[in-house]
């Protein structure tokens, strides 16, 4: 058995892996078809492809409806999908089944599975469901994942010289930001790591969170992505708005509001170093709208 990947997932897994992209596409391939037989689930097809995944609609025995996805690259195939079980009736989508081999996971047919990003429900409504998922998303237990400052690494090793002149400030000054945070980080916790609005689905009458990075650090970096994902468009990227939002979710999780902007505005430099020339074009209006709001010391702890 064999799942078809896009034109733009083999694209993406060859920037990625190199010459490793067809051995990652066919241990995925030979994952899905091994568990397929071994968990009894009847293939139905392929679901909405993931970033690093191959995901199926398939058919258990007792005749329910599950999604089996299968990840070929990146932190899903190990602490995304431990921090998928972590997190599992706790905020995420329910987990069935694990395998630790590939970090395939067997999960219930979310529908309609509709993505908040998607869902329609203005900016009030969106950021009420978002908060609730993110107050639920809790575990105490200690899971392998990655540290934050692992995380982080691209942003605190970045040299300056290598992106365009106009982000120099930008980028030097969301590293000396997130460099502060970790200095001051309070004890930390099993972060997501990615939780924004294409990253928390519909399912029944819940919303729920999926795909987490599997991070372990500040809980104020939580809201990060979501906040840097807010803006339809990002050259409409306001001050004023930004720190409505920062408040909002900094009383909501009760979170020090400095730690929320301060890790969204390295977060949004962080993303976009990950994307290049293009990424740093395209997020600048936003980091900017972030930096706007600096205290004029950066006193994050």
């Amino acid at each position: 058995m064999t799942l078809e990947p896009s034109p733009a997932f083999r694209h993406r897994l060859l920037s990625e892996l190199g010459e490793e992209a067809e051995a990652a596409l066919a241990a995925g391939q030979a994952a899905l078809g091994r568990l397929t037989a071994e968990w009894g689930l009847t293939f139905l097809g392929p679901l909405a492809e993931g970033y690093c995944s191959l995901v199926s609609r398939v058919r258990l025995d007792d005749g329910r409806e599950g999604a089996l996805k299968v990840p070929v690259m990146g932190e899903e195939r190990d602490t995304g999908a431990q921090a998928a079980v972590a997190f599992s009736g706790r905020g995420g989508i329910e987990v069935w089944r694990h395998d630790p081999m590939s970090g395939t996971l067997l999960m219930p047919l979310a529908r309609p599975g509709t993505l908040l990003m998607d869902a329609g429900l203005g900016e009030a409504g969106t950021w009420a469901v978002w908060l609730d998922v993110a107050r639920r998303l809790r575990c105490d237990a200690v899971v392998p994942s990655i540290p934050l400052e692992d995380w982080c690494n691209d942003l605190l090793e970045a040299d300056v010289r290598l992106v365009p002149e106009d982000c120099w400030s930008l980028v030097d000054g969301a590293a000396s930001v997130a460099r502060r945070l970790l200095r001051t980080a309070p004890p930390g916790r099993l972060l997501h790591g990615d939780l924004h609005q294409e990253n928390v689905l519909r399912a029944g009458d819940d919303w729920l969170a999926i795909d987490p990075k599997g991070v372990w650090g500040d809980p104020a970096f939580e809201p990060a992505a979501a906040l840097r994902q807010a803006w339809p468009d990002a050259s409409g990227a306001t001050p004023d708005l930004a720190s409505e939002r920062i408040d909002r979710v900094a009383a909501v999780l009760r979170l020090p509001p400095l730690r929320v902007w301060g890790w969204a505005f390295a977060g949004t430099v962080l993303s976009a170093l990950w994307d290049g020339e293009e990424g740093l074009a395209r997020e600048r209006p936003v980091a900017l709208a972030f930096r706007a709001l600096a205290d004029p010391e950066w006193r994050l702890d």
